[in-house]
C-alpha cells in the first residue's frame, strides 16, 4: 500500500489502444481545441480593442473566454500529445497540476456564469437600476469573488485527493487526471474528500438554481413583450446559453455523484468530454456568431486593419476619411454612433452640445473642436441631431483659393408654437434682442483689446487709403508711419499687459446679457441671479492673454448655463433618495418653468421611472394658474396607479396626488404636501410649481 505521493508517474488509459483510433481521437480533439483557441482569443481581442464593448456584460464575457481558453488547455493538449506519440504517461507533478487548475477554472466558471445570468436579469428586468447595481467596482468584486471561490475549492480538492493511500497499479481510466478515477485507485473511501465533493456539488447546485431563477424571470419579462420579433430574438439569444450551461453542470453532476467505478467505462470518457471540451468550444460560437455587437466589432476591426494612409488631394471629399458619425436626440442620449478613424466621439460631441447647441457659437451648422470639424443638422421632424466629424486638414486642402468672407447668418428668434413647444432649444446670442439691438451692438463702447482706449487705434493700420486733396505727400507719409507705430505699440501693450476685472468693467456687459436672457423668455429674477453670480465669480479675476471682457463674460456665463442645464446622473439621484429614506424624510424634486412647456408630462415620466425603481411618489399640484395642469396631473396619477396598483405592493399606495385646486399660496401647498408625505411614508415628493407667463408675471 503506497501513498499517492510515492508514485512518480500515472498511466492515462485514454480512449483506445488501437493506433488508428488514437490518430482519429487526436485529430478530433485538435480541431476542437483550435476552434476553442481561435474563438476565445477573438472574443478577448474584440472586447479589449473595441471601446463600444467596454460594458459589464462584455467584461464578464472576456473573463469567461479566458477561463474557457485555460480550461481546455489544461487537459486537451496533453491528451493530443499522448495519442500522437503513442504514449500514455503523466508525471505526478503534472497530475497534481491538472487536478488543481481544472478545479480552479471549473469552479470559477460556474460562479462567473451565475454572475452573468444575474447581469442579464438586471439588464432586462431592472434596466433603470442597471447602472447603479452593475457599476465597474461591483463588476470587479463579483469577478474577483468568483476567482477566490475557485481557488479555495481547488486547494481543498487537491489536498484531500493526494493524501490518501493507493492500492494497485496507477492506471487512470480517463484522458486526464480526474478525481473520480483517482479515487478509484484508493484503498478505502476518503471521508474528507467525499465531504469536499459534497460541499462543491451543493454550491454548484445552488449556482444552478440561481441561474434558473434568473432565466425564468428573464423569460417571463420577455413573454410580456408586445413584439413577436423581439420575443424571438430574446429566446434565440438566451436558450443556447442556457443549454450549454445545463450541459456543463449536468455532466459534472453525473460524473461526481455516481458511485466510484470498479472497472473502465466508456460512459465516463464521453461524459467528461461534455464538461471539458464542449463548453469552451461552443461558448465562442454562441457569443460571437449570434451576437450583433460582436459582429459589428469584428467588421470594424477588419476594416481598420485593411485601412491604409490616404493622401488627400485638393478635390478630395471630407467623407473619404470620416472620424465618426453619430445620431442623438436633443436630450443628449446617444442613439447610434459609427466610428471611422477616431476611437471615440465623446469629447467632440460633448463640446458641440456645450458650445454650439446651447449658445449657437458654431455658425452655419459647423463647429470646430481641436483638430476636428463637426457638421451637424437639427432641422428634422424627429428632433434628432445628426453629427459628422472629420479632420480640419481635409477642409483646408479642398481648395487653395481663398473665398470672400461671408456675413454671418442671423438665427431665427425663439418662437413659441401652439402647445408651448419651442422650435429651438438653445440660447442664441446672435439674434436681435427685444429692443432691436444685435449682438454686434453689445460690444460697442467696450475695448476690443486690453489697454486700448475707446475708439481703438487699429484703424490707423489702414495704409491703403488715398491722400487727402491738397495735403503734402511727405506729411501724409509721416502721419501714416506715426499712426502705424502708435497702433502697433498700443496693440502690443494691450496684449502683454495685465488687468484685473472690476465691477465697472463687467457691469455694462452683464446688463446687456441680462436683457438678452429676458428677451429669450428667461424669468427676470433668474436672469438677475445668474448675472450676479457670474459677476461675483469674475470680480478681481485677472484676464488671460488675448482675452477680452466680452469673451471672458460670455465664457463664464456659458459655464454657468451648462452647469444649470447639466442633468444629474440617475445613479446620483437614486443614491440621494436612499439617503433621504435612511433619515426618514421624503426626497423633494421641484419642477420650474413657464406655462405650456410640459412640466406635468416630464413630472409623470420621472414619476414612472421612480415607481419602476420601487419608490413611492406623491405629486404636489401647486399651480395657481387655471390652465389645466391639475387635471393633467390627475390623469397621470390615475394611469400610474393602474400600472402600480397597491395590491402588487402589499397594499401600499405607490402613486398619489396632493392637490387643493388652483390655490393662491403655492408655497403653502408644497409645505403641506411635504408634511403629508412624511406622515404617510412616501419616498419622493414631486412638486409642480406655480405657473408663470412669459412676461414673468405670476397668475
Amino acid at each position: 500500500m503506497d501513498n499517492f505521493t510515492s508514485r512518480s508517474t500515472f498511466l492515462l488509459m485514454g480512449f483506445s489502444h488501437i493506433r488508428e483510433l488514437q490518430i482519429l481521437h487526436a485529430m478530433l480533439f485538435l480541431m476542437a481545441y483550435l476552434a476553442a483557441l481561435l474563438g476565445n482569443l477573438l472574443i478577448i481581442t474584440l472586447i479589449t480593442k473595441d471601446q463600444g464593448l467596454h460594458t459589464p456584460m462584455y467584461f464578464f464575457l472576456k473573463n469567461l473566454s479566458f477561463l474557457d481558453l485555460c480550461l481546455i488547455s489544461i487537459t486537451v493538449p496533453k491528451s493530443i500529445a499522448n495519442s500522437l506519440m503513442n504514449r500514455n504517461t503523466i508525471s505526478f507533478p503534472g497530475c497534481v497540476a491538472q487536478v488543481f487548475f481544472f478545479f480552479l477554472l471549473a469552479t470559477t466558471e460556474v460562479a462567473l456564469l451565475t454572475v452573468m445570468s444575474y447581469d442579464r436579469y438586471v439588464a432586462i428586468c431592472h434596466p433603470l437600476r442597471y447602472e447603479s447595481l452593475m457599476s465597474p467596482g461591483a463588476c470587479v468584486q463579483m469577478a474577483a469573488s468568483s476567482w477566490v471561490s475557485g481557488g479555495l475549492n481547488a486547494v481543498l480538492h487537491t489536498a484531500a485527493t493526494f493524501s490518501v493511500p493507493m492500492c494497485g497499479p496507477p492506471d487512470v481510466h480517463q484522458f486526464f487526471c480526474d478525481i473520480p478515477q483517482l479515487l478509484a485507485l484508493a484503498c478505502s473511501y476518503n471521508v474528507g474528500e467525499l465531504v469536499v465533493i459534497g460541499l462543491s456539488l451543493l454550491l454548484d447546485f445552488a449556482c444552478f438554481v440561481l441561474m434558473d431563477i434568473s432565466y425564468l424571470r428573464i423569460f417571463s419579462a420577455v413573454l410580456r413583450m408586445p413584439s413577436a420579433v423581439g420575443r424571438s430574438k430574446a429566446f434565440s439569444t438566451c436558450l443556447p446559453h442556457l443549454l450549454v450551461v445545463t450541459l456543463f453542470l449536468s455532466s459534472g453532476f453525473f460524473a461526481y455523484l455516481r458511485p466510484l467505478p470498479k472497472s473502465p467505462s466508456v460512459l465516463d470518457l464521453l461524459v467528461s468530454v461534455f464538461y471539458t471540451l464542449v463548453p469552451p468550444t461552443m461558448n465562442p460560437l454562441i457569443y460571437s456568431l449570434r451576437n450583433k455587437d460582436m459582429k459589428v466589432a469584428l467588421r470594424r476591426l477588419l476594416v481598420n486593419s485593411r485601412r491604409r494612409p490616404v493622401i488627400t488631394s485638393p478635390n478630395s471629399s471630407p467623407a473619404a476619411m470620416l472620424d465618426f458619425f453619430t445620431i442623438f436626440p436633443k436630450g443628449g442620449l446617444l442613439l447610434w454612433c459609427f466610428l471611422g478613424v477616431s476611437d471615440s466621439c465623446t469629447g467632440p460631441v460633448n463640446a458641440l452640445i456645450g458650445s454650439a447647441l446651447l449658445q449657437e457659437q458654431g455658425g452655419n451648422n459647423s463647429f470646430t473642436h481641436e483638430a476636428l470639424t463637426l457638421k451637424y443638422k437639427l432641422d428634422n421632424p424627429f428632433e434628432l441631431v445628426f453629427v459628422v466629424g472629420f479632420q480640419k486638414i481635409l477642409t483646408l486642402t479642398k481648395s487653395m483659393k481663398s473665398d470672400a468672407p461671408k456675413e454671418k447668418g442671423k438665427k431665427a428668434p425663439w418662437v413659441w408654437e401652439l402647445g408651448g413647444c419651442a422650435n429651438k432649444e438653445v440660447l442664441d446670442y446672435s439674434t436681435p434682442t427685444a429692443n432691436g439691438t444685435s449682438e454686434a451692438a453689445l460690444s460697442e463702447g467696450i475695448s476690443l483689446i486690453r489697454g486700448t482706449g475707446p475708439g481703438g487705434q487699429l484703424q490707423d493700420l489702414d495704409c491703403g487709403s488715398s491722400n487727402d486733396e491738397g495735403a503734402a505727400p511727405n506729411s501724409t507719409k509721416r502721419s501714416a508711419t506715426k499712426g502705424t507705430l502708435g497702433g502697433m505699440f498700443g496693440m502690443l501693450k494691450g496684449l502683454v499687459g495685465s488687468k484685473s476685472l472690476s465691477r465697472e468693467d463687467i457691469e455694462s456687459v452683464l446688463d446687456k446679457m441680462r436683457d438678452h436672457l429676458i428677451a429669450k423668455n428667461v424669468a427676470a429674477d433668474i436672469a438677475v441671479q445668474l448675472c450676479e453670480s457670474v459677476a461675483n465669480k469674475l470680480e478681481g479675476k485677472v484676464m488671460g492673454t488675448f482675452s477680452t471682457v466680452t469673451s471672458t463674460v460670455k465664457q463664464a456665463l456659458q459655464k454657468s448655463l451648462v452647469q444649470i442645464l447639466q442633468p444629474q446622473r440617475r445613479a446620483d439621484m437614486l443614491r440621494d433618495i436612499m439617503d433621504a429614506q435612511r433619515r426618514q424624510r421624503p426626497y423633494v424634486v421641484t419642477f420650474c418653468g413657464v406655462n405650456g412647456v410640459g412640466k406635468s408630462t416630464n413630472l409623470a415620466k420621472i414619476a414612472f421611472w421612480l415607481l419602476e425603481n420601487g419608490f413611492s411618489v406623491l405629486t404636489a399640484a401647486c399651480d395657481t394658474f387655471p390652465a389645466g395642469a391639475v387635471e393633467q396631473l390627475r390623469t397621470h396619477t390615475r394611469r400610474l396607479t393602474a400600472l402600480h396598483p397597491p395590491e402588487n405592493h402589499g397594499g401600499r399606495t405607490m402613486a398619489q396626488l396632493f392637490e387643493k385646486g388652483y390655490g393662491k399660496d403655492a408655497t403653502g401647498i408644497a409645505m403641506e404636501a411635504i408634511a403629508f408625505a412624511r406622515n404617510q411614508g412616501f419616498d419622493v415628493v414631486l412638486v409642480d410649481t406655480a405657473g408663470h407667463m412669459q412676461d414673468n408675471a405670476p397668475r
